[in-house]
């Protein structure tokens, strides 16, 4: 949106396939200025001839008198090639948001919600805050990438971010004849563009901005392997129900089978080689990483 007194256009919002309608936290809303233009854009692909265009938006006013006003920040890659064939191609991009002030602001406050936006060779999609005390934290992970079936995420308790974060976004495509999704063949390179045959490596980040203190990360200060053959961690700040990472690779019991999910309670063995040291991590429920502690069998 701009109107008369924007020198810059605003993203308002969007939409892809899956997203469903939400709305902001209470106390929160975006700004609408008095002559502001709503511009809507949209992308088709090509389809039948006589198909006709249905699109609306919904806009609501916000109850609050004085809502803190949510921006939303682009985290985007724009300038990578996907080789033709390329099974797990690697794309990402870290941006220090006090770059969009020119530097003269310091950037802190809470994301409420991330959108994460790919194409149909995307394959693996996370984002991140880069804290500055040199520990990250998890805003989202997707494992196994569908087009159809995107959304934005809303947090039940803002994130805090506090001054010097940066974001980071991390994708992985297949480009290659074994992705049925693959719109060319055969597969052709693929660069950055707006068509659905291009593709996009793009989180939006709603944020509000003012001053907080994140929690403190969890710490490991010890790895051991009991009787029964299971890698036990302890530390402080673990929290319940979080997971352990190996060289980055999440160790997680699970009945069911799926990507990087070991079995067997001495599975873990398989990724910390004989006498070498490995690095293992606790990510906690909150997405909060703690730093590497080495471990050797």
């Amino acid at each position: 949106f701009g109107g008369p007194e924007t020198s810059q256009p605003m993203v308002l919002g969007g939409w892809a396939p899956g997203n469903r309608p939400g709305f902001a936290h209470r106390g929160t809303a975006m700004a609408l200025a008095k002559d502001d233009w709503v511009v809507v854009q949209c992308h088709y692909h090509a389809g039948e001839a006589d198909s006709s265009d249905r699109t609306i938006i919904g806009l609501y006013l916000s109850p609050d008198p004085d809502p803190k006003r949510i921006l939303l920040v682009p985290v985007l890659n724009d300038t990578f090639v996907i080789p033709a064939g390329a099974t797990a191609f690697p794309v990402e991009k870290t941006l220090d948001p006090t770059a969009l002030t020119g530097g003269f602001l310091q950037f802190s406050g809470y994301v409420h919600a991330v959108l994460p936006h790919m194409h149909l060779l995307g394959r693996e999609i996370r984002v991140d805050l880069l804290l500055p005390d040199g520990t990250e934290q998890r805003l989202v992970e997707i494992p196994d990438w569908d087009f159809e079936w995107q959304d934005t995420y809303t947090f039940t308790d803002p994130v805090p971010m506090p001054a010097g974060t940066k974001f980071r976004v991390r994708a992985v495509y297949d480009n290659s004849a074994g992705n049925p999704k693959n719109p060319s063949s055969p597969p052709k390179d693929v660069s950055y563009g707006e068509r659905t045959t291009d593709e996009m490596c793009l989180a939006f980040l709603a944020v509000t901005l003012g001053p907080v203190q994140a929690a403190a990360a969890p710490v490991v200060s010890s790895a051991a392997v009991d009787a029964d053959g299971r890698l036990v961690v302890a530390g402080q700040r673990l929290g319940r129900g979080g997971r352990i990472e190996i060289g980055g690779v999440p160790l997680v019991d699970c009945v069911t089978a799926g990507r990087n999910r070991l079995r067997s309670p001495s599975a873990w063995a398989a990724l910390v080689p004989g006498q070498a040291a490995a690095s293992v991590r606790v990510r906690r429920t909150d997405g909060r990483l703690s730093e590497a502690f080495l471990f050797a069998r």
